[in-house]
């Protein structure tokens, strides 16, 4: 599936970092205001989602050219499988920035409808209540209007199609030959059709066979006995066809039943795939290692094939014959490029769907939401919220219940001890944010460590691991069940499943992320004057923001973790979807197709390895401490408000910057006779709070 990019900012810079260097930005504040960043980069969004729509518009159009029929797959291309393989590759690659970008867009659109406007805001602390500023927020949902919520479930339904299905419209297959495999002697080379007796080999009349193996025998291969089993013994062979297993002991007398003593051909076998909705099988090459039980699972067979490749140069049985080299039918494998139809429809819809919705967004939000901390920080300064003037040193952790009660009210406005020690980054998210993030990552190691477990069992040693390799195809390591569909959607929608799960594992840690870096950029305020960085046009020293809370140093890193677990996940489960053919791989045999789901254990032990980085990482930046005690605020709207209570400020003219355009800095401002000293932010000078010094 394709990875998503998280919402990220203009600065490359620490969160931290001290704003000495800003530079003033934007016009002064009579100037004529341009329409807002967030809503420009809303409208490039849309149009990038037409853009995207465009491309898979050319792309239907283009294979139902080449298609007559509607409600199938269209055969794109048909070469050599390693070219084929590359160009699946960058088509994949080219799905996933496209995949992205609309992702990306409708992110934003939909933090844009979650994030409140200061009218919202006001209603929820009329309410004894709070909303959360500047991270991914589902707490304020119930906040927003029923227009806003809408366009949000709408958003937050067309992203579902490019999770499940984009990613497979295009896919590839590869062929897979029904080989019969033959016993004959030395001397079966130089023989003529007339020397063939009629053999009935199981349910198969075989003279056709006979006769065609002998008309291309001159041209086969000869493999020694360990190339021989090596080259057949997989589920799925596609580089070889017709294999005869030449032995001095066979002759048609050495069969029950026959009396001729001319030297004769026996078909032994015919190898083909198994089919995936058979628990319970034996595997396509279970003929070269004969098992002594008379029902076998495929790890049974396992077993009998590593003990029969053991001792294959030296004595090698095959139905009681000694094998002592083979003639192989060497063929062209044959794989594809396929584009799916009906996946791609829905694609298209949900594509289409998400261009109007983000346009909309853009059309009908007229008040500007508080995307970021400097809106918020620059709201409040310029119309104090009055029922936080006397609670400067107010935190998230005071107000995380929906209500605050009476009991809270008078411990929250009353006069408080300032704790100078500096909290570490893990208390900014809230607790809940925190478990929901580590019970979605515990509940999503289920499935690959089940399907670990699964090809363990498989397995005879541990040592097949590794040998299945990154994607590869093997019936061992294909989901199998008597009910298991046949079909691709549904397949393709299994597949699927853990690059969602994994896509909802990247929204919490994003939003853990953005919170702990949020709550960075806040602290900041409390040891350098800095300029609020805010998503309208920026005014004087404000900073503009192009995106949203997660600077580039935190937001790339994250990036590219993504994009390397979801595409670990598309090694670990893929679909496997196989063309069957017969006589030298030239006839189509529709009826022995293979469509399933395979899965790999080097990559799912590999993906498994990789994920556990996400969360090593957040608990070592959340062991980070801030720089000053400064109170973690964590998005509050509310501890955000008590903190913006300037009684001094140097724009006290006409001709001066209103405040929220100056350089900030929150600390204790001047004291005022008879009364409690105050921290907030403010443009005038300000000192650090004092340890243990109460502050209201």
């Amino acid at each position: 599936m394709g990875w998503l990019v998280p919402l990220v900012s203009s600065r490359s810079h620490d969160p931290e970092d001290d704003g000495d260097k800003e530079r003033a930005t934007g016009s002064k504040e009579g100037s004529e205001p341009k329409t807002a960043n967030w809503k420009r980069t809303l409208y490039l969004g849309s149009a990038t989602s037409v853009i995207v729509l465009l491309i898979n518009l050319v792309m239907v159009l283009w294979a139902r050219l080449r298609q007559s029929e509607y409600g199938r797959s269209v055969l794109l291309l048909s070469e050599d499988c390693d070219r084929i393989k590359r160009l699946s590759t960058g088509v994949h690659l080219l799905i996933n920035i496209l995949s992205t970008l609309l992702l990306s867009a409708s992110n934003f659109a939909m933090q844009c409808v979650a994030s409140p406007t200061r009218k919202d805001v006001d209603r929820a602390h009329a309410r004894e209540s709070w909303l959360d500023i500047g991270v991914p927020s589902v707490r304020n949902l119930s906040s927003i209007s029923r227009k806003r919520l809408l366009l949000w479930v709408g958003l937050a339904i067309s992203n579902a199609p490019l999770h499940l299905l984009y990613n497979s419209t295009v896919y590839t297959t590869f062929s897979v030959n029904n080989a019969p495999i033959f016993v004959a002697n030395s001397t079966f080379t130089s023989r003529t059709t007339a020397d063939i007796p009629l053999v009935l080999g199981y349910d198969y009349p075989t003279l056709p066979m006979e006769t065609r193996i002998l008309e291309i025998s001159k041209n086969m291969t000869r493999l020694e006995p360990y190339a021989c089993f090596s080259a057949y013994e997989t589920d799925f062979l596609s580089k070889y066809d017709t294999l005869v297993l030449i032995t001095t002991g066979f002759n048609d007398t050495d069969e029950p039943g026959y009396s001729s003593s001319q030297d004769s051909v026996y078909k032994l076998s015919i190898q083909t795939a198994s089919n995936p909705s058979y628990y319970t099988r034996e595997p396509a090459y279970s003929w070269m290692c004969q098992s002594e039980y008379s029902w076998n699972t495929h790890n049974t067979w396992s077993k009998a094939c590593a003990a029969a490749r053991r001792g294959v140069d030296e004595d090698w049985m095959v139905d009681q014959y000694k094998v002592q080299y083979c003639l192989a039918e060497k063929v062209a494998e044959k794989c594809s490029l396929q584009y799916s139809f009906p996946l791609a429809v829905v694609v298209i819809v949900a594509n289409l769907a998400k261009a109007i919705l983000i346009y909309l967004v853009a059309y009908r939000l007229r008040d500007d939401p508080l995307l970021t901390l400097g809106d918020t920080i620059a709201s409040f300064l310029r119309d104090p919220d009055r029922s936080t003037a006397k609670s400067c040193l107010l935190t998230r952790q005071e107000t995380t219940r929906p209500r605050i009660s009476t009991v809270a009210r008078y411990f929250i406005y009353k006069p408080r001890p300032y704790v100078a020690k500096p909290k570490r980054w893990w208390r900014s998210p809230a607790g809940a944010r925190r478990a929901t993030f580590f019970a979605a990552y515990i509940v999503s190691l289920a499935v690959p460590l089940g399907l670990l477990g699964l090809a363990l069992h498989k397995m005879d040693t541990t040592d097949g691991v590794w040998d299945s390799g990154l994607g590869a195809v093997r019936s061992g390591t294909i989901i199998t069940s008597s009910g298991w569909p046949l079909e691709l959607i549904p397949n393709v929608l299994i597949a699927n499943v853990p690059q969602l799960v994994y896509s909802l594992l990247y929204i919490l840690s994003n939003g853990i992320l953005t919170s702990m870096t949020l709550a960075a950029e806040w602290n900041a305020f409390s040891h350098a004057k800095k300029g609020l960085r805010v998503s309208t046009s920026p005014r004087g020293n404000q900073r503009t923001s192009h995106f949203l809370s997660l600077p580039y140093r935190y937001g790339v890193p994250l990036i590219a973790l993504s994009a390397l677990i979801h595409w670990l996940i598309s090694q670990s489960i893929y679909l496997v979807s196989a063309h069957a053919y017969t006589d030298g791989a030239t006839k189509r045999s529709p009826d022995d197709d293979v469509l399933a789901l395979g899965y790999s254990p080097p990559a799912i032990i590999i993906t498994t390895c990789v994920s556990v980085l996400l969360p090593v990482s957040l608990v070592l930046l959340g062991s980070r401490r801030f720089k000053t005690g400064m109170p973690v605020t964590g998005g509050c709207s509310l501890a955000i408000a008590a903190s913006c209570h300037p009684q001094t400020s140097k724009s006290n003219t006409d001709d001066e910057l209103d405040i929220r355009y100056r350089r900030l800095q929150w600390g204790v401002e001047p004291p005022v006779p008879g009364e409690t000293r105050h921290c907030t932010f403010s443009d005038a000078d300000v000192e650090t709070p004092k340890r243990g010094v109460f502050y209201q």
